[in-house]
């Protein structure tokens, strides 16, 4: 009797423990979507369309020159280039990068290391010469499950960097450029 009342009463801690580490992954998803929401809030909303990694069919303009001779000149297409390329564990400032002003997307992959299910990152770009500490700013890519995703940035030509803010991660951030 006393073994059956054992192996119950340990059953019990089992299931506790599963509730209480799903609430936990529920409390601190919550919480990154509420500080998330605040953030955005107080500086502003920086919106950018966000799609699937799993979407990749991507238009493809193509530009013409016009032709300064008798001959015409084969049409010129337009490359996604890589700009950047960064990865981490934890919080990270990159290098700085240069936006010809072309059409430019954000790729990133976050692995959870902490085995709860859960990321708590954001992905920031900024401008050369400014900092969050300075200007605080909304971040282009918040993410809140492991995977991969992408985001287009509206951003003029320039040299930026990326400030990303994560914990318990490991993670990959690229950036190409339609040039």
């Amino acid at each position: 009797m006393a073994k059956i009342e054992n192996q119950s009463a340990e059953l019990t801690i089992t299931r506790l423990r599963t509730v209480n580490l799903h609430v936990i992954k529920r409390l601190l998803t919550a919480s990154a979507s509420l500080l998330i929401g605040l953030s955005a809030a107080a500086y502003g909303s920086n919106s950018t369309a966000t799609t699937s990694s799993s979407a990749s069919a991507v238009s493809t303009p193509t530009t013409t020159q016009a032709p300064t001779t008798a001959t015409t000149q084969a049409p010129k297409t337009a490359q996604w280039v890589t700009v950047l390329r960064a990865s981490g564990h934890s919080h990270k400032r990159t290098d700085l990068f240069t936006l010809h002003g072309g059409r430019a997307k954000l790729t990133y992959s976050f692995t959870d290391d902490a085995g709860m299910g859960i990321i708590v990152a954001a992905i920031y770009v900024l401008k050369e010469g400014d900092s969050l500490k300075k200007s605080g700013g909304a971040p282009v890519a918040i993410i809140s499950q492991p995977g991969k995703n992408s985001t287009f940035l509206a951003k003029a030509a320039g040299r930026y960097y990326l400030e990303v803010n994560a914990a318990e991660t490991h993670w990959t951030v690229t950036i190409r450029e339609r040039q």
